[in-house]
C-alpha cells in the first residue's frame, strides 16, 4: 500500500492557521474577503476546513495577511511573520542592521 503523502486533516489545519493569522492581523472575515474580492462565506468555509483552498487564493491570503506560505502549510512557528521581519530588515542601513542583530543576540542569550 502506498504511503499517504498529504494528511487527511491538511485542509482543517490550513484553515485554522489562516484564521489565527487573520485574527492576529486584526481583520474580520468580511474585511479579508473584501481585500481578496471573495465572499465572506467562502473565507469561513476555508477557515473551517470544509473546502480546500485554491493555490491562487492561498497565495493571495498569505500576501494579504503578510505571512509566510510555509507557516500556513506546516504550522512551523519559525516561519510565522518572517516575511514582515525580512522586509523590515531590508530597509535598515548596515549600521542599523548590525545594532538590531546585537539586540536580538542579547535577547537570545538571556535565560
Amino acid at each position: 500500500m502506498a504511503k499517504k503523502l498529504v494528511p487527511d486533516n491538511l485542509a482543517q489545519n490550513i484553515g485554522k492557521r489562516i484564521r489565527q493569522c487573520r485574527d492576529a492581523a486584526g481583520l474580520t472575515q468580511d474585511q479579508l474577503a473584501e481585500i481578496l474580492g471573495k465572499d465572506a462565506k467562502y473565507i469561513s468555509v476555508i477557515e473551517n476546513g470544509k473546502k480546500k483552498v485554491q493555490i491562487d487564493t492561498f497565495v493571495s491570503i498569505c500576501n494579504a495577511l503578510q505571512v509566510d506560505y510555509t507557516y500556513i502549510i506546516t504550522g512551523n512557528p519559525t516561519n510565522f511573520k518572517s516575511k514582515e521581519i525580512q522586509d523590515k530588515l531590508l530597509q535598515l542601513t548596515e549600521r542599523q542592521f548590525n545594532a538590531s542583530m546585537e539586540i536580538i543576540d542579547t535577547f537570545l542569550s538571556k535565560d
